[in-house]
């Protein structure tokens, strides 16, 4: 039987009609689609928990120097929005959006299209991500700023 590249993000792929999930080092066979879509779910979502926490750490510590005001984690406990509501802050919302596998896309801004307000906001986020050690990226897309974080792994991962 061949099983499937385990390189690349967590995700289902059919191999001479077998089921299996696959990624992040792992190629597990299941019996139904039922299986498999459960233990993607599963893995995603401890896989993806050191990112969420780290994500986390760092809109608390933004929270404590006054750049948050309220952060809220809707029940599915994949989004993490942050809302700033102080006059002389920069102001922004940022929504962590995890994507399955490694990484979380944070959108950072105003949202009224100031793209340079926007990018201010994105690299404070991004420097509390890094504090929180994670590794970032900023980009401008469509008027947005988004600050693409990864979990940097730890030797033996």
């Amino acid at each position: 039987m061949k099983v499937p590249s385990m390189t690349g993000p967590l995700r289902i792929e059919t191999v001479d009609g077998h089921l299996w999930v696959v990624g992040d080092g792992i190629a597990c066979l299941c019996g139904d689609r039922a299986e498999a879509d459960g233990l993607l779910a599963d893995l995603r979502i401890r896989l993806g928990t050191p990112l969420l926490h780290a994500v986390e750490r760092a809109f608390r510590t933004l929270a404590s120097r006054g750049w948050i005001t309220q952060i809220d984690r809707d029940t599915t406990g994949v989004v993490c929005r942050a809302f700033d509501a102080r006059p002389d802050a920069p102001g922004f919302a940022a929504l962590c959006h995890p994507v399955p596998g490694d990484h979380a896309v944070i959108e950072a801004g105003e949202g009224i299209g100031d793209e340079e307000a926007d990018l201010e906001a994105a690299e404070i986020v991004a420097t509390a991500l890094r504090n929180a050690g994670l590794t970032t990226t900023i980009e401008l897309r469509e008027g947005a700023a988004y600050v693409t974080a990864k979990r940097v792994r730890g030797e033996g991962e």
